[in-house]
C-alpha cells in the first residue's frame, strides 16, 4: 500500500493533456477569477503626459525667487494642456490635471497665500523642481508587457486591464471534467427521499470545489446505480468523451463495488488503490490510453471531499500552467493521539493568536460524518509516522475552495 506522499506524487507526475484547458473571450467585467491566456501589453505610456499630483499652483521655477506670481487661469483633470505665459505667471492647477507647458513645479495651496491677481509663496514654502509632478511614461511605456499570460485575474489585475482600456480578455476555461456519483441509495435533490435513502450530494460539492479553484470550468454529472452492466456502458461513453473522471463511491471492498473491475475491462490502468491516509484508504488512481486521468473516490463524504481537495484539485492546479497549489503553515491548538501510522487529514478551523495561524480539529465520529465541515476552513495534514497531532508542531493547511488564506 503506497504512503499518502507517495500517491501524491504518482497523481502529480500524471500528464494531462493540455486539451482540458481551452481558451474563450470573456468581458472583462465578467473575468474575475479566470486565468489570463494573453499577456497584457501597455496600449499607451502611463501616465500618457505630465499628470499633476496636487492641487495648487503650476510654476516655471525659474521663476521661483520671485515668489509672487500672476494669476493665468485654472487648469483641471479632462482639459488639453494649457501653457504657461512667462515664469511671473502661474496657472492653478488640480490633481490629475496636464501640467501645463512651461511649467516643472507644483506648489499645494498650503503653501500659498491668494490675493486678488496673484499668487504669493507663504515663508514656509520651499518648492523643488518636478515636485508633485508625476513624469510622462514614468510608470511603463507602450508597448511594455503589464501583466503576463497565466496570471489569476484578481482585482488588481483588472485595475491594469481596465486602465488599457480592454473591454473583453483572452482566458483559460477548465473543461472535460466528468463526476460520476455510484449507488442504489442515492436520490437527486428534488426528489422524494425514502427512509432508506440519501440525498446526492458528493458529485455536487466535488463539483462545487472545483469550480471555485476554477472559474467557469465545464463539469459534468452523471449517476449510475450499483449495477456492473450499467456501470461498464456508462463508463465506455464517458472515458472516450472526458479527460478527467472523477467517481464517488463503489471502490472498495463490497459485493456491489464493480468500479475497479470496470474500469480495468475498459482499458483504464491502475496506478494504485488503497493508499495509508485517513480519511481515504481505498482511493484508486488510473490512467487511460488517451491520456485520461481517473480518480475512484470513497462514497463518504469527508473522504470525497477531502481527498478531492489534497489530490485532485493540484493536478489540476500543475497542469493549469504550472500554477501552485494553495496552502500555508499552521499550529494545531490541540495535542491529539491518532492511533495510527497513517497520514491523516484533519479538518480544522482556522484563527490568529500571537502571530501564530492557529487550527482548530473539528473532528466528526467519522469520514461518514459530514456535519463539522461547516465549522471549517480546511484541513491540515499529519504526516505519517507521526500518530499524533502536537503543539507547537507546523502542519500543511489545505483551504477549502473560495475559503481564507493567512493575513
Amino acid at each position: 500500500m503506497l504512503s499518502a506522499s507517495e500517491a501524491h506524487n504518482e497523481v502529480l507526475a500524471a500528464d494531462i493533456d493540455k486539451e482540458i484547458y481551452k481558451v474563450i473571450t470573456r468581458e472583462t467585467t465578467s473575468s474575475r477569477g479566470y486565468v489570463l491566456a494573453q499577456d497584457i501589453v501597455a496600449t499607451r505610456s502611463h501616465p500618457p503626459f505630465n499628470r499633476v499630483m496636487m492641487d495648487g499652483i503650476a510654476i516655471s521655477f525659474d521663476g521661483v525667487s520671485l515668489r509672487e506670481f500672476k494669476k493665468q487661469g485654472i487648469a483641471r483633470a479632462g482639459e488639453e494642456c494649457k501653457s504657461l505665459l512667462s515664469n511671473d505667471h502661474c496657472i492653478e492647477v488640480m490633481t490629475g490635471a496636464p501640467l501645463p507647458m512651461g511649467c516643472d513645479c507644483v506648489i499645494p495651496y498650503e503653501e500659498i497665500i491668494e490675493n486678488e491677481k496673484s499668487f504669493l509663496l507663504s515663508e514656509s514654502s520651499h518648492p523643488k523642481r518636478k515636485q508633485f509632478i508625476h513624469p510622462l511614461g514614468v510608470d511603463y511605456q507602450k508597448a511594455d508587457k503589464l501583466i503576463s499570460k497565466g496570471t489569476l485575474i484578481n482585482s488588481g489585475a483588472l485595475s491594469i486591464i481596465y486602465s488599457q482600456g480592454l473591454s473583453s480578455v483572452e482566458v483559460y476555461q477548465l473543461e472535460s471534467v466528468a463526476i460520476i456519483s455510484t449507488g442504489d441509495e442515492l436520490v437527486d435533490l428534488g426528489e422524494k427521499v425514502l427512509d432508506h435513502q440519501i440525498y446526492r450530494s458528493n458529485s455536487y460539492v466535488i463539483k462545487n470545489e472545483i469550480e471555485s479553484f476554477f472559474t467557469g470550468a465545464i463539469v459534468s454529472l452523471y449517476h449510475f446505480n450499483d449495477d456492473k452492466e450499467e456501470i461498464l456502458e456508462g463508463l465506455a461513453s464517458i472515458v472516450q468523451k472526458y479527460k478527467v473522471i472523477i467517481i464517488s463511491g463503489g471502490v472498495s471492498k463490497g459485493k456491489f463495488d464493480f468500479i475497479p473491475q470496470c474500469l480495468e475491462e475498459l482499458g483504464i490502468k491502475k496506478a494504485f488503490h488503497k493508499v495509508r491516509q485517513r480519511p481515504g484508504k481505498p482511493l484508486f488512481f488510473g490512467k487511460g490510453a488517451r491520456g485520461q486521468v481517473v480518480f475512484g473516490l470513497p462514497g463518504n463524504p469527508v473522504s470525497s471531499f477531502v481527498n478531492t481537495r489534497r489530490h485532485i484539485i493540484p493536478l489540476l492546479q500543475k497542469s493549469f500552467l504550472n500554477s501552485e497549489v494553495t496552502t500555508f503553515d499552521v499550529f494545531s491548538d490541540r495535542e491529539l493521539e491518532l492511533g495510527s501510522d497513517f497520514t491523516f487529514f484533519i479538518p480544522a478551523k482556522i484563527s490568529f493568536l500571537e502571530g501564530r495561524v492557529v487550527a482548530s480539529p473539528r473532528l466528526g465520529h467519522n469520514s461518514g460524518d459530514f456535519s463539522k465541515l461547516t465549522e471549517t476552513d480546511g484541513f491540515f495534514e499529519v504526516p505519517a509516522p507521526l500518530g499524533r497531532i502536537e503543539m507547537n508542531k507546523q502542519y500543511q493547511f489545505y483551504p477549502w475552495g473560495g475559503g481564507i488564506g493567512p493575513v
